[in-house]
């Protein structure tokens, strides 16, 4: 019988970021509705509405479900981009910059009239 390692080893090569959620602004507006605050944004991505420039918007961003279990003193990590954070596969595999419409810059607005906030649905032992 083996004896459980201190560490995994970093040896492989598919690596993962987490859990993502991801949402085009522009397709807010296609929003399903739901039943209360609890249940999960879902958009049909039937329309779509540009967003005017210096216009600040609410953007529900579902996260795709995870079950993770934290050990005490872990904690948790939000990283917002305006891309997809994939990591190459394979050593092979180049990032390359995505092709799209966005111009300009964008702005993630917290506290004050724009409260920003993941919900977390936590179940305890």
């Amino acid at each position: 019988m083996c004896k459980p390692q201190p560490e995994v080893p970093n040896v492989n090569i598919a690596k993962r970021l987490g859990q993502q959620g991801m949402l085009r602004a522009s397709h807010r507006v296609s929003l399903r509705p739901r039943r209360d605050e609890d249940e999960i944004p879902n958009y049909d991505h039937r329309s779509r509405e540009p967003i005017t420039p210096g216009s600040v918007v609410p953007l529900l961003i579902p996260i795709w479900p995870v079950g993770v279990v934290f050990e005490a003193g872990e904690g948790l990590v939000l990283r917002v981009s305006g891309h997809d954070m994939s990591l190459p596969e394979v050593e092979s595999m180049k990032l390359t910059t995505p092709v799209d419409e966005h111009e300009g810059d964008h702005v993630v607005y917290s506290g004050g009239d724009h409260q920003s906030f993941l919900v977390l649905p936590i179940i305890s032992d």
